[in-house]
């Protein structure tokens, strides 16, 4: 797993909707649709607004790739 997947799973899983987060970050939601399922790069400053929308530290999706990747 890639950050932009485990970004995809956390909002799927609390019915966020890539709209809400597009509004929030100003990010296309197309450009926004491509990042997320790792069509596209994930600039940093685009990862930190979408962690901002989602009201949520800038650390948690490396956390949980790492998690993911080391099988805990």
């Amino acid at each position: 797993m890639d950050i932009a997947s485990e970004i995809q799973k956390y909002i799927e899983g609390r019915g966020i909707t890539q709209t809400s987060i597009a509004r929030k970050t100003g990010i296309k939601p197309a450009r926004l649709n491509l990042m997320i399922r790792g069509k596209r790069s994930l600039p940093l400053l685009d990862y930190v607004a979408i962690c901002d929308a989602l009201q949520v530290p800038e650390d948690t999706f490396f956390k949980m790739a790492r998690e993911v990747r080391d099988g805990a």
